[in-house]
Order: C-alpha cells, then sequence, then structure tokens
C-alpha cells in the first residue's frame, strides 16, 4: 500500500472526526492545549475541510498534539514526515512517530513502521523487526499487514519460511479484498505451496484479482483458461484476460497473448499481430517472446525479414541462457547468416546450449566435432555427444553409430558410462 492510499484512508478518518463539532469551538480547544482538538484543527488545515488547505500549519498542529502523546496525532505526523507533507521529509522522524504511535497500538502506524524498517528508509533494513510489526497489526486486522506478514513467511523474510502459515495470513487479506494477497493465494493454491493442490479454488481467487485489475492474476487465469487447469477450457476468454494483463506491460501475458494470435488459439490468427506482441514481451526482457520475435525476422513472417536484428534478439536470449536460442546463434555464425561467418564462435555456442541437456544443441556439437568445422576432430568427444542426443533425437542415432566405428569398444563402453552419469548444468543468468 502507498503512502497516497494512506492520506486517502487518513482524509476518511479526519472527515468522521471532523463532522461532529464547529470549527471554531475546534480552535478553541486546541487553543487550551487539548490534544485531540490539535489533532482535529491540524485534520481540518491538512486536508482543507472548512478552512483553506495549509499543510505547513497543519504539521505544527500535529506536532503539538503528537508531544502530548495524542496517538493519532503521532501517526498523522509520521506520514506528513514520510511523504515531506507540509514538512522536509525525515525518514528518521517518520520512524520515531510511527514507533510512538505503534507502542500505544496504533495499527496503521505499525503497519507503516514495518514498511519502513523493511526498506531500510531510514538506515539498514531490519527484516527481523519489521515482520514483528506486521504482525502485531495483522493480528488486530489489519489487512495491509495481513498481506506483509505473508509475504515475509512466503518468502522467510525476517521470519522463518512458514507457507502453511503465509497461505493463512494471505487467505485472510483475501477475504477482505486484497487484491495482491488474493492473486498470491490463487498462486499457492495453484502449484500446492503451503496447501494441498487445489486449481478449482485457485481459479476462484485469480478472477478476483483479476477482476480488480492484477495483471499477474489476469495472466494466470488466462493460461488456466487456456490450459483448461481447473476450469472448463475456454481460449477466447483466456485470450481477453492475456489482452487485459499484456496492456499493463505484463510481459508474460504479452507472450502469451502473441502465441494466441501466432495460432490462432481464441482470437483470429494474426501473424502481424503475433510479431507485435512477441516484440512487446521481447523488449521486456522475455526469453522465450526474444527468441519467437527472432525467427519470425528470420523467416518473414509477420515482418519484414531481417536477418542481422534476429541474430541480434537470439544472441540476447543465447546470452541469458536460453538454450534453444543459443543453438540458434551458433547456427547463425556457422552459415553467416546476420553475422560474419565464424565456425569457432559456432562450436561455442552448441557447447553451451548442449551442457544444458539441449538435444539439437547435442546433435549439431557431435557432428561438428566429428567433421572438426570451428574446432579441432573429436571422436570421442562427438560419440560422448551424439550418444546423449540420440536419447532424444532420433536423427543422432545414424550419426552416433557411425562415429562409434571410429572407436574401441573400450572407448565406446567407457563414455557410455560417463553420459549416463552426465548431468545437465542449467544456466543460471536467466532474464
Amino acid at each position: 500500500m502507498n503512502l497516497r492510499s494512506f492520506f486517502i484512508g487518513a482524509a476518511l478518518i479526519f472527515s468522521n472526526f471532523l463532522a461532529v463539532a464547529q470549527p471554531a469551538a475546534w480552535m478553541e480547544a486546541a487553543k487550551q492545549g487539548d490534544a485531540a482538538a490539535q489533532f482535529q484543527v491540524g485534520g481540518r488545515l491538512f486536508f482543507g475541510k472548512d478552512a483553506p488547505r495549509n499543510e505547513e500549519e497543519a504539521v505544527k498542529w500535529f506536532q503539538r498534539s503528537a508531544d502530548q502523546g495524542y496517538v493519532h496525532a503521532q501517526f498523522a505526523l509520521g506520514m506528513a514526515y514520510e511523504e515531506g507533507k507540509g514538512i522536509a521529509a525525515d525518514p528518521n522522524e517518520a520512524v520515531k512517530w510511527y514507533r510512538r504511535a505503534a507502542d500505544q497500538g496504533q495499527d496503521d502506524a505499525q503497519y507503516r513502521l514495518g514498511v519502513m524498517l523493511a526498506s531500510g528508509a531510514a538506515g539498514s533494513p531490519n527484516l527481523k523487526e519489521s515482520s514483528v510489526w506486521f504482525r502485531r497489526a495483522a493480528e488486530v486486522g489489519h489487512v495491509h499487514a495481513q498481506y506483509a506478514l505473508a509475504r515475509a513467511l512466503e518468502d522467510g523474510l525476517g521470519v522463518a519460511q512458514n507457507l502453511q502459515e503465509a497461505v493463512s495470513w494471505y487467505g485472510r487479506a483475501a477475504e477482505k479484498g486484497h487484491p495482491i494477497a488474493q492473486a498470491n493465494l490463487g498462486f499457492m493454491l495453484d502449484e500446492g505451496l503451503g496447501v494441498a493442490p487445489d486449481p478449482t479454488a485457485a481459479i476462484k481467487w485469480y478472477r478476483r484479482a483479476a477482476e480488480q485489475g492484477v495483471d499477474n492474476a489476469q495472466n494466470r487465469l488466462g493460461k488456466s483458461l487456456s490450459d483448461g487447469r481447473g476450469v472448463a477450457r475456454n481460449e477466447k476468454e483466456a485470450a481477453t484476460w492475456f489482452l487485459r494483463a499484456a496492456t499493463q506491460g505484463h510481459v508474460s501475458a504479452q507472450y502469451n497473448l502473441a502465441v494466441a494470435y501466432l495460432s490462432g488459439r481464441g482470437v483470429a490468427q494474426n501473424d502481424v499481430e503475433a510479431a507485435t506482441w512477441f516484440r512487446r514481451a521481447a523488449e521486456g526482457g522475455h526469453l522465450k517472446a526474444q527468441h519467437n520475435l527472432a525467427t519470425m525476422l528470420v523467416t518473414g513472417r509477420g515482418v519484414t525479414k531481417n536477418q542481422e536484428e534476429a541474430f541480434g534478439w537470439y544472441l540476447r536470449a543465447a546470452e541469458k541462457g536460453e538454450a534453444v536460442s543459443q543453438l540458434s546463434v551458433g547456427m547463425m555464425l556457422k552459415d553467416g547468416e546476420g553475422m560474419p561467418p565464424n565456425e569457432a564462435k559456432a562450436v561455442e555456442w552448441y557447447r553451451r546450449a548442449a551442457e544444458q541437456g539441449h538435444a539439437p544443441a547435442q546433435l549439431h556439437l557431435g557432428v561438428t566435432l566429428a567433421r572438426g568445422e570451428g574446432a579441432p576432430q573429436d571422436w570421442k568427444g562427438s560419440y560422448f555427444w551424439l550418444y546423449l542426443a540420440a536419447t532424444q533425437e532420433s536423427q543422432a542415432v545414424e550419426y552416433r553409430d557411425l562415429v562409434a566405428k571410429r572407436l574401441s569398444p573400450e572407448e565406446v563402453s567407457e563414455i557410455q558410462a560417463r553420459a549416463s552419469s552426465w548431468k545437465p548444468r542449467v544456466e543460471a543468468n536467466r532474464g
């Protein structure tokens, strides 16, 4: 929850307080030192109720009231210092006044104090203490604190990770209408995190969050509808939700919408629209979208053919660890498409993809090593990669058997034993 929302909420609180007395009566009491009246005068000035708006003067009245220990004024003063409203922003002062109000049990102050401690706004982050304040506010029903506590429990931030308890707090916040809590609860139900998997229940929460505009929930709901997971398959409705999330900039939804246009699932097939949405997702860092956009640029499908731009998109995805793009970069380097030919670099990219377990790349690497193209001829290395590729690629079987004839039975057995214990090494640097 941002401070703009908090100030709106505070305005509603003040409006309830301010409706019961005449401005002159509050001012007179404030001048006499009544802390509650000083708070009310500050509120009138801060929000311009029955008086011209004057944030600077309002903060002076909040200060007088807060100095007397009036909890609502302490919270208001903390907000003013945090946001820089009516006074220069000072996170240390904000924390100080939030803490005073929090110590008196003011749940909004407990929540804001937790937020500032977690972010390190007034020093080094203190996740352990922030989780304490989130819990205090959550236990008295503060919906945003319930969500924040759930996040802390889900990720183990300042507390021991506890997915079961996270689900419980997400549920409490979700029931009160917190949109992100609804989306996260749906995800945990869908994936079976801290709770038995229940895709049907997940749909309920995805939909509630999606209807409140949460882009991730819109995308997840669309994916469930597209796959028929937890709900009857409805590709047309799925595409509608993908579009709603995609227009908000959700890159996975942009990718999913592009796939829908490319295949004509739920929408009229349209290569131009597919390329448009692949490009938007690609620009947002979606690796598969970068690869698919590159492929469309290579073939000229939905876009003007452009080998150089295609190579650039393949390379961006490849550098982030997308194995299929690494193979494509290698193939274009070998053939000199979009770049001058460079067989040695091609072998490097084949190897990166092969080491991630990508069978087509293993096939290319095996054949390349057998031919000595871009690297010294290596029959043992060739057989190793072709043996692995043959478990998934039928085309590799013939090459494997041809290369085996160049090796002794003992060499073949040794390589097979090594390959049987080999495990792929997935690159960690993925966007």
